[in-house]
């Protein structure tokens, strides 16, 4: 006996993907009682002509591309409010430093400012580097500008610290730049 091929339900049937598959009839029994829906059982396509499995493909590519730019979406704007914020944070900043240009307390406002900035950059992830003189270095932190051979200094270890470094969230934006000392050779190095 031929089965004939079922196609899936139309778009907004109500029905969920789940219930768009083929449903397993009671198998079919031969004179010679074999099963013949057991090598169809195999295949869960085999119920599906060509056209229903065009419009399976071409949904499923559709569906694809919607999931592609929805989260393509989300992502500018999770990336645009960080920036927002940021840019809010570091507008106050440039407030205080006008205000402490125009309003004669140089010293007061430049310490309020350097208070601000280093909270709007904390706030958004942004921490410093500052080795202490004499910590072993370490070349993911620590940029070398100098190398100290004067002896004062242990080998491979930081005997002055000349910009500040900085970290993003763990990830370095800007290695510390550092003197290195190194052992004279006076002493053996």
């Amino acid at each position: 006996m031929k089965k004939k091929p079922k196609s899936p339900p139309k778009a907004g049937a109500g029905k969920s993907r789940e219930t768009a598959a083929p449903k397993k009839e009671a198998p079919d029994k031969s004179a010679d009682g074999a099963d013949e829906t057991a090598a169809a059982s195999a295949d869960p396509l085999a119920g599906y002509d060509a056209a229903a499995l065009r419009d399976l493909y071409l949904r499923a590519a559709a569906d694809k591309e919607n999931i592609i730019k929805r989260a393509e979406a989300e992502i500018k704007k999770a990336r645009d409010f960080a920036l927002n914020r940021f840019s809010r944070g570091i507008c106050e900043v440039r407030d205080c430093l006008e205000a402490a240009l125009s309003g004669g307390k140089t010293n007061e406002g430049v310490a309020l400012t350097l208070k601000k900035l280093t909270a709007v950059m904390e706030d958004n992830g942004v921490r410093p580097v500052r080795p202490d003189v004499g910590a072993p270095f370490d070349p993911d932190l620590h940029m070398a500008v100098g190398v100290d051979s004067g002896g004062k200094h242990a080998a491979n270890t930081v005997a002055a610290v000349v910009q500040c470094g900085y970290t993003l969230n763990g990830r370095v934006v800007r290695a510390a730049g550092v003197v290195v000392g190194q052992p004279s050779e006076k002493n053996g190095g």
